[in-house]
């Protein structure tokens, strides 16, 4: 698949991690020419997440990477949509800023996205290579698949159709939404790469 990727990297106090994750998205776009965009949108850090970015953009002068901060905190809905309102491309996803999504993993979600419009990584997927303990949240899709973690922050989806949806919503649980007024998009979920401390 070969369709035009943003990645969507949310952040807000993530100094130690950021960098790191951020070197390795780079190093994954120069192997993927694909991946077009990364947005990177801060939400009011109070660490050293922006210098170090800033730090880290200056010295990589990568124009394929934008950066986007909030001077006050404000919701994840609005964070998301304030960067996929700079998307320029078919498809985006969404990662961890901590770097637990695995490289190979955004590679199967595009490559799902062949035949559905969002794809969401489970824990619970046969073939899901994380021992992630979270709560446990089940909801029934439109076509009676299960979605277990749909609060999971990870996430591919076809941007047009996703991002008037997501405007649609009244609440912070905007994925949740999308899914139980059933409307009519293809879901399908992938196993997840991740392991969170």
């Amino acid at each position: 698949m070969n369709e035009l990727t943003t990645i969507i990297i949310p952040t807000n106090n993530h100094e130690k991690t950021i960098l790191r994750t951020l070197s390795s998205i780079k190093e994954y776009m120069d192997k993927h020419p694909s991946v077009r965009q990364v947005i990177i949108t801060d939400n009011a850090s109070r660490d050293e997440t922006i210098p170090g970015m800033m730090h880290w953009l200056y010295n990589n002068k990568d124009d394929r990477f934008i950066f986007i901060t909030q001077p006050k905190k404000i919701s994840e809905k609005k964070l998301l949509l304030i960067a996929l309102e700079s998307v320029q491309t078919p498809i985006s996803i969404i990662t961890e800023p901590e770097g637990y999504t695995r490289k190979n993993q955004m590679k199967k979600q595009s490559e799902l996205l062949r035949k559905c419009d969002l794809v969401l990584p489970s824990r619970f997927h046969k073939d899901s290579k994380t021992n992630y303990k979270g709560k446990k949240k089940t909801l029934t899709a439109f076509n009676g698949e299960k979605y277990d973690d749909i609060e999971n922050t990870n996430k591919a989806f076809r941007t047009k159709k996703l991002l008037p949806l997501i405007k649609k919503t009244k609440t912070e649980k905007y994925w949740e939404e999308i899914i139980r007024k059933k409307h009519k998009i293809r879901i399908t979920k992938c196993c997840t790469h991740w392991v969170k401390e």
